[in-house]
C-alpha cells in the first residue's frame, strides 16, 4: 500500500488521527485543526458535550452520567462513530460546507505501519462518513517524511 506523491496531491484535506492529537490539513486553508482525540459525552442521552481541550481538561472531573472517551487508539479508530462526531465537531460547519463544494472529495489519512486490514477499513469508514468520495492511506512513516522534505 504506497501511496504516491502525484495521489497525496489530488487530495482535498488530509487527516491524520492520532492517539494523542487530531490533525487536519485542508488544502488551500493549512491546519485547521491540532486538538486531543478526546471527546466527552452524555450517557444519558448521547449528546455530545465537549471536544478537544476542554473534553481533556474534564478527565477525571466529571460526574458519572458524563463520559470522556478516546475513539481513536494506538493510532487507529476504535469506535467509528465517535470518531466521525469528533471530526465534525472539530472540523466545524464552515470548513465542512467549503470541502462538500468539491464535486469528488479526496481524502487522506494516517494509518500505522503495522494496522490491520480492518483497523485500516475502520480509517476509511471514518472518513467516508465524513464526505470523501476517495480515501488514500499513507503509513505514519511515509507521511512524516514527506512532512520533513524528503524525496
Amino acid at each position: 500500500m504506497t501511496v504516491s506523491l502525484e495521489q497525496l496531491s489530488r487530495c482535498h484535506f488530509a487527516v491524520d488521527l492520532g492517539a494523542a492529537r487530531t490533525r487536519v490539513y485542508v488544502k488551500g486553508a493549512g491546519l485547521v485543526v491540532d486538538q486531543p482525540s478526546v471527546a466527552a459525552v452524555n450517557t444519558r442521552t448521547g449528546a455530545l458535550i465537549a471536544v478537544g481541550d476542554f473534553a481533556e481538561q474534564m478527565t477525571g472531573r466529571t460526574p458519572q452520567y458524563i463520559r470522556v472517551v478516546r475513539p481513536v487508539s494506538g493510532g487507529t479508530v476504535v469506535d467509528i462513530e465517535m470518531a466521525q462526531r469528533m471530526l465534525r465537531h472539530l472540523i466545524g460547519d464552515k470548513m465542512r460546507r467549503a470541502l462538500r463544494r468539491r464535486p469528488r472529495l479526496r481524502a487522506a489519512a494516517c494509518t500505522p505501519h503495522e494496522a490491520d486490514p480492518l483497523a485500516r477499513r475502520a480509517t476509511i469508514e471514518t472518513l467516508v462518513g465524513l464526505g470523501a468520495r476517495r480515501v488514500e492511506l499513507v503509513d505514519t512513516l511515509i507521511a512524516a517524511a514527506v512532512g520533513c522534505g524528503l524525496p
